[in-house]
């Protein structure tokens, strides 16, 4: 849902690990352009989607830094990895 924005190229979906709600919901965004907000990201996905369904963590990113598999698939457990170890850091939204 989130790729359907204009000025998102790509977006994977990972779940995170969190003490409090048990897992968290992070987007991994590659934006179109520079100066993507997370927090104007948020707040449209909060009007398309159900709360739970709404990423708590964003992060942006270029498409090289989102690691594939040698099948060209993409690497989710490689990326939620570069997400939890600080690798890839969170934006505010």
């Amino acid at each position: 849902m989130i790729e359907r924005f204009d000025e998102v190229v790509q977006c994977v979906v990972v779940g995170v690990d969190d003490p409090v709600r048990g897992e968290e919901v992070c987007a991994v965004v590659v934006p179109a352009a520079d100066g993507v907000d997370a927090e104007s990201l948020s707040a449209r996905t909060r009007k398309e989607l159900s709360t739970y369904k709404v990423p708590t963590r964003w992060v942006l990113v270029t498409s090289a830094q989102i690691p594939t598999l040698p099948s060209g698939k993409l690497d989710r457990k490689g990326l939620r990895t570069l997400v939890v170890d600080g690798t890839l850091e969170a934006v505010q939204a």
